[in-house]
């Protein structure tokens, strides 16, 4: 390490407060269009890390660079370790990432950054989470069946990986109630059957998507003749009527029997189920089991990242 002078202040120790709340906020918002709340913790803390560890290393670098004078070297990992700062390589700064946000191999480049980190910080081999477990797990878990599919990270919104894809079925995580979901985009999407959705809320878009709960609202919302007008053709959308389980026409004053509550299942009820000629007691000792099973795993990756964070030197802070 070159020898200078030490005109360095040492910083005062941060609060409590990390100071970027809203933008932890704005990334669960937009992860949950995409993956179960439990995933956040697996893709975010490697983030906040990651996040972390380079606002400290660019507060000592820019102190570097006013020293060079002095023979300060802005990129000798050793000018980092001597103030108990993580060396971070180039291709895992924070404002190289942020530069390539929108790219869609940012996933890659995010999970290069955190081997970058592990491989110049040895102390932190093994410890840093990687992101897109999900898609991992979902391309083992069918090959381990023999199943042959196409699993591709994308949007079906912006980046549709399968667009010439004809399916008998579709299962989808909509981007429910999120309000940035890049509707500017798409004002001209051919998507759009009824009206082009609102900037500020996705609900409108991936409703259209589904066509039965469209036909359903149109059914409701217009008597056929007026819908077949309005449409310039033969309506699809049929008489309206109440399914149970699946939607239900309230009128106001069933509205303020529930204290104008609007929780979906005070009034659309349970679809019939048919009887599967499983006990009771038989099947409620299975799912107890099921639970118990999933409670565990759920322990295991709690005391997962209590070790993470303890070995990094957090857990005693975050208590």
């Amino acid at each position: 390490m070159a020898k200078r002078k030490n005109n360095a202040k040492t910083p005062e120790a941060s609060g409590a407060t990390v100071g970027y709340e809203a933008q932890l906020w704005q990334m669960a918002d937009a992860l949950r269009g995409s993956m179960d709340a439990a995933e956040y913790k697996h893709v975010v803390l490697g983030l906040i890390f990651l996040k972390y560890i380079s606002d400290a290393f660019e507060e000592q670098h820019a102190r570097l660079v006013a020293e060079q004078a002095n023979g300060a070297d802005p990129e000798d990992p050793d000018e980092y370790r001597a103030q108990s700062i993580f060396w971070v390589p180039p291709e895992a700064r924070w404002t190289e990432l942020r530069a390539k946000a929108r790219r869609p191999t940012i996933g890659q480049l995010v999970d290069d950054a955190m081997a970058g980190i592990e491989r110049d910080n040895p102390v932190l081999k093994g410890v840093l989470p990687k992101n897109y477990t999900t898609w991992r797990l979902a391309k083992m878990n069918l090959a381990i069946r023999g199943i042959d599919g196409q699993i591709a990270h994308g949007d079906t919104f912006h980046n549709d990986r399968h667009p010439d894809l004809k399916a008998d079925f579709i299962l989808a995580n909509p981007p429910f109630n999120i309000s940035d979901w890049g509707g500017e985009r798409l004002s001209d999407d051919r998507r759009w059957q009824y009206g082009t959705p609102p900037k500020g809320n996705a609900n409108f878009a991936w409703v259209q998507h589904i066509a039965r709960i469209a036909n359903t609202y149109h059914a409701w919302r217009l008597p056929a003749p007026r819908a077949s007008r309005q449409a310039g053709g033969e309506s699809q959308a049929g008489d309206y009527a109440d399914v149970p389980g699946f939607c239900k026409s309230a009128s106001l004053d069933e509205v303020r029997k529930h204290g104008h509550v609007l929780t979906p299942g005070r009034y659309v009820g349970a679809e019939a189920q048919e009887d599967d000629g499983e006990p009771f007691e038989k099947k409620m000792k299975r799912l107890t089991a099921q639970l118990r099973e999933q409670q565990a795993e759920a322990a295991k990756l709690d005391a997962a990242i209590t070790v993470n964070l303890r070995e990094l030197g957090f857990w005693s802070q975050s208590r």
